[in-house]
């Protein structure tokens, strides 16, 4: 289990996205709402090792515009990885081993999924960018998400597949490994479970090292969304 070397090594991009939604603060924790407070269908958005960025209140907006109820917690607590941390491995292998295990950040996922039943919300995905997919993939596991959407991810291994407790939404690009042989282990059991290589793009398009300045990135970046919209609506309903 390790971090995808893109990821310890590329800076995020310079985005101007305004947010649309709203942070409210619960139990000491900031988290981003959006979408409608009466959708039924919720999901907890796990975010890249950049935390609170623009990509990721965007990608949070598009999926409340299409009817769902979105929660960011900040995991990270306002202090994400640094530009000037990138490169420094004994920082990232710190990170790795004492601020992305699940039974770290368990708690402040479990807060955001306690806030979004208490809005009314009958079913609740996860969906994790880079480390946050590991956090996606553990919640499920735990019957604390009925699907899990995996983009770009890192720190997955097979028992995090053969453990997975519903379908599964998986998203590589180039600088990921193959990682169809886990992913059959979910899918043998979890039929709806759907796989797809984005071999033109980098890790982290979809969050803070996604350039929508770029069209063929922001392209790509509204694919991954509308077949995240498109694999929650149909398990959730």
């Amino acid at each position: 289990m390790s971090f995808v070397e893109a990821c310890c090594n590329t800076p995020p991009v310079t985005a101007k996205y305004v947010k649309a939604g709203e942070i409210r603060t619960i139990d000491g924790t900031d988290v981003y709402f959006a979408g409608p407070g009466s959708s039924k269908l919720g999901l907890i958005f796990c975010y890249d090792i950049f935390g609170f960025h623009p990509n990721a209140f965007q990608f949070a907006d598009i999926l409340g515009n299409a009817g769902f109820r979105v929660a960011i917690p900040d995991f990270l607590k306002g202090k994400p990885v640094t530009t000037a941390e990138l490169g420094n491995r004994e920082l990232i292998a710190e990170f790795a081993a004492k601020r992305a295990p699940w039974s770290f950040n368990k708690a402040t996922y479990e807060m955001a999924h306690s806030a979004l039943l208490s809005e009314g919300a009958e079913k609740i995905g996860a969906v994790g960018l880079c480390w946050g997919a590991k956090l996606a993939i553990s919640a499920l596991a735990e019957d604390l998400a009925v699907a899990a959407i995996l983009i770009h991810p890192s720190m997955l291994t097979a028992d995090d597949f053969s453990e997975a407790a519903g379908p599964v939404l998986l998203i590589e690009t180039r600088d990921e490994k193959d990682l169809s042989e886990e992913f059959a282990l979910v899918k043998a059991r979890y039929s709806l479970s759907v796989r797809d290589r984005y071999d033109d793009m980098h890790h982290g398009f979809t969050g803070a090292r996604g350039d929508y300045s770029k069209k063929e990135q922001a392209d790509r970046a509204n694919q991954a969304i509308k077949a995240t919209i498109t694999f929650f609506a149909g398990v959730a309903n």
